[in-house]
């Protein structure tokens, strides 16, 4: 599964730096971070909810592009 964030051009959009989106937004810098530079494994509903409501977005997937492979599941191991 690859998980895309658009938090970058929604900053660049607005003109906004890792550091005023971390304040405005309530987050921590290294998180909004991570998310900018799509290097994370996970994230937390309370995180995607702060982004959404502070870009006034309508919906997570203006947020996150989920694009679930196409894997053979009784390749993977159930645990």
């Amino acid at each position: 599964m690859k998980v895309r964030c658009y938090l970058r051009e929604l900053m660049e959009e607005r003109g906004l730096d890792q550091k005023s989106l971390a304040i405005a937004a309530g987050l921590g810098v290294t998180t909004v971070s991570r998310l900018y530079k799509n290097r994370f494994d996970r994230v937390d509903v309370t995180t995607l909810t702060k982004l959404c409501k502070f870009f006034q977005l309508k919906s997570v997937n203006e947020l996150l592009d989920i694009e679930v492979e196409d894997e053979d599941p009784r390749s993977q191991d159930p645990w």
